[in-house]
């Protein structure tokens, strides 16, 4: 048996623990956080009298996150074998999203590209396939030649067009190359969609040719030729297809996707993405200036369809809207793995990822056995004198029990709105502390309910660092745990920042860890949270409820989460609809002082204030005010919340061009009895998720 000891509770911590716990095992598990709950990014906390969710930016499980719902359904499992109902059940916490809309601007006006993804078979948690990094470009080809075959495009089609050998060595595939450019020479002539479409057959099949003689023969000379005539097959359809973007959006959307298709396509031949080597070489460049670079339009490297990526996952260097920072073999590994969901796209959680997610897991492993040890910060991490392992970690109790047992904490609050559900709180349960309560608690993030528009950036909250900010004094009594007497093993489990103020020792001992921290990006984000009156339909969409991005910055992506409404309680005069709005936040230079908090609470305000004033009601033209057409109605808004999330503890993971290579391999430490995990090691997915974070945490446990 092993005595392991966990740093940090976030989904990696929660993931090694739970592999750790499994039956048979034997390990005697603590988990070590700070402050009251658990969860890192995906923490949420229910406030006041409403019990409404108080969380960082917006969250989904995607239909690709097998190791993430696998997780659940077990944990779920376990709940249901002891009982346990405090949670629901899994389904009832999984809301299918289906439509994808994308928010375009067409002759100065936003248009709404809907896209409804189809419903699959399967289920997520369930490996439907398995998509290998070095797999992204060729998985995202196939899709690109899918779309250009697909009835949009080929409406009527020409199949008078030779076909190629359907031999496989290289003089077949030049034979095909040659009769491939006789029909292109011959068929331009018209200049017609429906001559193209033959072509557009043969340059895939081709494709598949290429990529099969290049697995029996190693050979690839035939591909940069592919590659040019692909881009010749390129600029034939934008010959046809740019001149009608003047009447038509629609023939817009079909430039943007042929011109962003083929030219990832394109990119990809010639850089060979194909291979491990090739693919991970292109971690170096941004994905935009890699579109440049091998030819595509300035109008769709910065499209709406673009924007999404970056928008949706906050790629922005310093949170600046002016340097778009993403890289393209992480975008090429996320584009791929979204595309081979399970049964929905997307999935809301209708208690919010705190309650559906990190509750039942925490309860879950209470269940195995495994301790928590709430209120516990780490201070240091102190390798041995020869740097052969940890010797000893030093964490400093928060808050003292009045139990006297700093294991005894129980950090689950009865929900209101439903009897016998458990939540999280947004602040300690104070019953069950001897600490003197402060006069006036206010959490490291906790903002405050608002009820009126216009936002007045004057009464902007006020807020300073809690329990859970790396900001916090250090006021209570240090708790040493030794190797050999406390643990056999620790597993790291931080947010990558933290390990600066929280692992000094370490940092000078482990030069990667230092230059990982010195390089790999973490963005601040802000959110704004609208309860309306009215229903969708009442805020002037007649669909379901989307997933929306490209929109105004820097509140460029919305999300519905009013399945949550079950779990908040308002007595009176209830909102029917929630909207979440998240974006980048320009950073401050000093990250995790007090009053860089308070600054940055500020900023956010301002910018909702700002953008509630500019954007809302081109958003939901519904409630739009009568008097201030941009605006929208402020008798149709029950509440508003701003949230900055600040801090090193709150910094998103970004995947800037040149990091990768900075990312340690989870698990993977020159310490024999310490092994790391989180979303900012080298997972197979590299962005900053839910799932990226999973993905570590079963490697983690693997090694140990």
């Amino acid at each position: 048996m092993k005595r392991i000891a966990i740093l940090g509770a976030g989904p990696a911590a929660l993931t090694a623990a739970w592999n750790l716990s499994e039956p048979g095992l034997a390990h005697e598990i603590t988990i070590y956080t700070q402050g009251w709950r658990a969860g890192g990014l995906c923490a949420s906390g229910r406030v006041g009298e409403q019990q409404w969710i108080n969380q960082n930016g917006t969250h989904y499980i995607f239909g690709c996150y097998d190791a993430t719902v696998g997780l659940l359904s077990a944990a779920y499992q376990v709940l249901a074998q002891k009982g346990d109902t405090r949670f629901g059940t899994l389904d009832a916490q999984l809301v299918p999203r289906d439509l994808l809309v994308i928010r375009q601007l067409f002759h100065n006006a936003w248009t709404d590209w809907v896209l409804a993804m189809p419903r699959r078979a399967g289920k997520p948690g369930r490996t439907q396939e398995r998509i290998e990094p070095h797999e992204s470009w060729e998985h995202i080809t196939r899709g690109v030649f899918a779309y250009l075959r697909s009835d949009d495009m080929k409406e009527h089609l020409d199949a008078k067009v030779e076909r190629a050998s359907d031999t496989a060595d290289g003089r077949g595939i030049l034979a095909g190359i040659r009769r491939f450019v006789e029909a292109v020479e011959e068929r331009l002539e018209g200049a017609a969609v429906d001559t193209l479409a033959g072509m557009v057959d043969e340059a895939a099949r081709l494709f598949e040719q290429v990529l099969l003689a290049l697995d029996q023969s190693g050979h690839d000379g035939p591909i940069d030729a592919l590659a040019d005539l692909l881009v010749a097959l390129r600029d034939a359809l934008l010959l046809i297809l740019e001149p009608l973007g003047a009447l038509s959006v629609t023939a817009v959307r079909s430039a943007l996707l042929v011109d962003i298709g083929l030219t990832v396509v394109v990119g990809g031949l010639r850089d060979r993405a194909f291979t491990s080597g090739g693919l991970f070489a292109l971690d170096v460049i941004d994905f935009r200036a890699w579109l440049t670079k091998h030819g595509a339009r300035e109008s769709s490297v910065w499209s709406a369809p673009i924007s999404v990526w970056y928008d949706s996952i906050a790629a922005y260097r310093g949170g600046s809207q002016n340097d778009p920072q993403a890289s393209t073999c992480a975008t090429l590994i996320g584009y791929a793995r979204l595309m081979t969901y399970a049964h929905a796209f997307a999935y809301q959680l209708s208690w919010e990822a705190g309650d559906s997610i990190i509750g039942p897991i925490v309860a879950a492993l209470q269940h195995r056995g495994v301790r928590f040890a709430f209120f516990h910060r780490v201070w240091d991490v102190v390798p041995s004198a020869d740097g052969a392992r940890i010797d000893r970690v030093e964490l400093e109790q928060q808050l003292a029990l009045k139990s006297g047992d700093p294991l005894s904490y129980a950090p689950f609050l009865d929900s209101g709105a439903e009897p016998g559900r458990a939540v999280w709180p947004d602040q300690p349960q104070w019953d069950q502390i001897s600490t003197p309560e402060p006069d006036h608690w206010v959490g490291g993030l906790s903002a405050e309910l608002l009820h009126t528009l216009p936002l007045d950036p004057s009464h902007a909250p006020k807020v300073r660092p809690g329990l859970e900010s790396s900001a916090y004094p250090r006021l209570g009594p240090t708790v040493m745990l030794e190797a050999g007497r406390d643990f056999d093993v620790v597993i790291g489990a931080m947010g990558l920042p933290v390990y600066g103020p929280s692992a000094p020792s370490l940092l000078a001992a482990w030069p990667a860890l230092k230059t990982a921290l010195a390089t790999i990006g973490g963005g601040e984000t802000q959110s704004l949270r609208f309860w309306f009156r009215p229903t969708l339909v009442g805020l002037g969409w007649t669909t379901q409820a989307p997933i929306l991005s490209a929109y105004a910055a820097p509140f460029a992506t919305w999300e519905d989460p009013t399945a949550c409404l079950c779990s908040e309680q308002w007595p009176n005069d209830p909102p029917r609809t929630v909207a979440h709005l998240f974006g980048a936040l320009e950073h401050a230079q000093l990250r995790d002082r007090p009053d860089t908090i308070q600054a940055q609470t500020t900023a956010a305000y301002l910018n909702a204030s700002a953008w509630s004033g500019y954007a809302s009601a081109m958003l939901w033209p519904g409630i739009a005010s009568r008097t201030e057409p941009l605006a929208i109605d402020p008798s149709q808004v029950v509440a508003i919340q701003v949230r900055a999330n600040v801090g090193l503890d709150q910094l998103y993971t970004q995947i800037l061009p040149g990091t990768a290579a900075a990312r340690p391999l989870p698990g993977a430490t020159p310490f024999s009895n310490f092994v790391i995990c989180g979303d900012w090691t080298r997972t197979p997915l590299l962005t900053g998720t839910l799932e990226g974070a999973v993905e570590s945490g079963v490697a983690a446990a693997g090694a140990v």
